[in-house]
């Protein structure tokens, strides 16, 4: 396992391993964190791990619900945005309360700007589990919405207070998911070379994806 802190005006840290995503409850516990956690994934990656996650919460004292809207570009819209907030504000979800990304890019973008806006801010975790995501989206804070118009137009900037990676997730990846995540690589390894390089020309294998992930963070 490997930890990184991202410094940003109220730091928080990006944990990466194996296994790490079966420890959800106790990480949100150790941030003071309690009450309801809305789980908000879509309908690539609800079904391989919502349940897993919800469960693991409720072991430690939390109440979980789960939000899953139809996977893909096409649903980072206003509508989807909409539905997720009525969602919180139909069970009542407070300033205390927590909304939890579990999923890709847009999964980050949709809960992180909800997270964002509902109450003018809760408690926002994110849980990447694509590898693009993991080294590039779920870090730094940018949140969005689509418009008819073009791509991101409403958004705004919320850092997280804890990035989860477990890299089991990408047991389950898609081929063409694993390639994007290695197309990002790529342009670190250009930027800065060194020990990035020598892993992808090397090879991403599970004995090497926690160190890629971290030094690209």
């Amino acid at each position: 396992m490997k930890k990184c802190l991202i410094h940003t005006e109220k730091p928080y840290e990006v944990v990466i391993g194996s296994g790490v995503s079966g420890k959800i409850g106790e990480y949100l516990t150790s941030l003071g964190l309690s009450g309801k956690v809305l789980v908000v994934s879509d309908t690539n990656v609800a079904p391989l791990y919502a349940e897993g996650v919800a469960d693991e919460l409720v072991y430690h004292g939390f109440e979980p619900s789960i939000f899953t809207f139809d996977a893909g570009e096409e649903s980072k819209n206003l509508s989807t945005y909409g539905d997720i907030l009525a969602f919180l504000a139909e069970d009542e979800f407070t300033r205390t309360d927590t909304v939890l990304a579990l999923g890709g890019g847009v999964v980050g973008d949709m809960a992180g700007f909800a997270a964002a806006t509902y109450m003018r801010g809760i408690h926002f975790i994110n849980m990447p589990t694509s590898l693009l995501a993991a080294i590039d989206s779920s870090v730094g804070g940018k949140t969005a919405v689509d418009l008819p118009q073009g791509k991101n137009l409403v958004g705004a900037f919320y850092q997280p207070e804890l990035v989860l990676f477990d890299t089991d997730f990408m047991k389950t990846l898609p081929y063409d998911e694993i390639r994007n995540g290695l197309g990002e690589g790529v342009k670190y390894a250009v930027l800065e070379g060194g020990e990035i390089f020598d892993i992808l020309s090397d090879g991403l294998t599970s004995d090497n994806l926690e160190q890629f992930i971290y030094l690209s963070v």
